[in-house]
């Protein structure tokens, strides 16, 4: 016990700041390790009449997207997730082919595949009837 007069010193318990950095290290780490686990599964290949997407490391999933029915395609970049390439196709569905560098020169590789692949087949768009 003390005396009124005398000034105590109460000690700082630093342990909830111990796990709160590394709950926050966890936090961070596993959504990262997720994403590399995605992109370390996940290729891209133009051919001349299709986009070949394969995806996944232990089940793995391949997606054959026409570019004959390709309608439009549009770029973006952006310094934190990379470029992106987004493909609208006839039907209303998107595909989007990300994160990818060089996003411009990919979109017009893909938009002279798309081309080239439209008149090969002879299909024409609505719009240039």
């Amino acid at each position: 016990m003390t005396n009124l007069g005398e000034p105590v010193s109460i000690e700082i318990d630093r342990k909830p700041v111990l796990w709160s950095l590394i709950w926050s290290w966890i936090l961070i780490f596993i959504p990262t390790a997720l994403y590399a686990l995605r992109l370390a599964g996940l290729s891209y290949t133009l051919t001349d009449d299709s986009i070949i997407i394969r995806t996944g490391l232990m089940s793995k999933k391949t997606e054959h997207v026409e570019l004959y029915r390709v309608r439009n395609v549009s770029t973006a970049s952006s310094a934190f997730s990379g470029g992106k390439v987004v493909l609208a196709m006839q039907d209303g569905t998107t595909h989007t082919i990300a994160p990818i560098q060089d996003a411009d020169a990919t979109g017009t590789r893909i938009r002279a595949a798309v081309n080239s692949a439209r008149s090969s087949r002879n299909v024409q768009n609505r719009e240039d009837l």
